[in-house]
């Protein structure tokens, strides 16, 4: 069975007489329907990059690119501007998916193509701003998954018990104790406080929350410290703190562990009824 080909001049005719949105979706849902496109190369660049083109007196005078619905007419449209420089003109076929995401890319250095440029062909524009856009809306492209905290508050490179050593800014060393790593997903539309700000998350996501132990700033080395963590002898001073990974993995090292008792999660314990309740928040 031969493959019916869309009459794209058609498409195009149609859409600038109807002057409605409904029109031009038609025609842009066939053009993204396509399996490939098809981009002469630029006969100038040996990478194979599109070919180039402007308009200086149309609506757009920025340079754009030149993409074709039909090999042939991109073939022909290769072999005019390649000619002139004694060239065979060559054209790239790409996927639907693969250009939408070149073109998004901003690798390119154009933000439009011109789409059947040539002689006997009624052309229209495609803009790259609005290119993913319609590629999601016709099943071209996924959406991207969306995401509200950043990748560092989803990661924390050490474990419940982990005895950690850190320099403050006096000069000396202090012991901190991770007593509790908690996943804590927000809803779309929750909120969450943060260092005393309200966030309200406009996609489903989640972030870690550390609770840790302080210790006081009394040790003149980090070998004191280290032997202080082994022997269990070390002064806690604030006794639970929930913070965001970034800030409780600040310019930490790891000198030991140590079980965690349930005396020490009591602090934590206060702390995620009132968080559950959204009366309090991270650090």
């Amino acid at each position: 069975m031969t493959e019916q080909r869309v009459d794209f001049n058609a498409l195009v005719l149609e859409m600038r007489a109807a002057r409605t949105t409904d029109a031009m979706m038609v025609l842009y849902e066939q053009l993204f329907r396509l399996e490939a496109w098809f981009l002469p190369n630029d006969p100038e660049d040996s990478r194979g990059a599109p070919m180039q083109w402007r308009f200086p007196d149309g609506q757009n005078p920025t340079p754009c690119i030149l993409v074709y619905t039909d090999a042939d007419c991109a073939k022909r449209r290769a072999d005019e501007v390649a000619g002139s420089l004694g060239k065979s003109g060559e054209v790239m076929s790409v996927s639907v998916e693969d250009a939408v995401r070149w073109m998004v890319s901003g690798d390119l250095g154009v933000s439009w193509a011109s789409v059947n440029n040539g002689a006997g062909l009624e052309s229209f524009p495609l803009y790259f701003d609005k290119i993913e856009e319609m590629a999601i809306a016709f099943g071209v492209v996924t959406k991207p998954t969306e995401v509200f905290f950043p990748p560092d508050y989803k990661q924390f490179a050490f474990q419940e018990g982990d005895l950690l050593a850190n320099q403050r800014t006096d000069g000396k060393w202090a012991i901190t104790k991770v007593l509790k790593i908690d996943k804590i997903v927000v809803k779309v539309g929750e909120s969450i406080g943060i260092q005393n700000q309200r966030f309200t998350a406009p996609v489903d996501d989640f972030l870690l929350v550390v609770s840790s132990a302080y210790g006081a700033s009394e040790f003149e080395s980090l070998d004191q410290a280290r032997l202080a963590a082994t022997s269990g002898t070390w002064t806690t001073v604030v006794a639970h703190v929930p913070n965001r990974p970034p800030g409780a993995a600040a310019g930490q090292l790891r000198v030991g562990s140590a079980p965690v008792t349930e005396d020490e999660l009591a602090g934590y314990r206060m702390w995620r009824e009132a968080f559950d309740k959204g009366e309090a928040g991270v650090f």
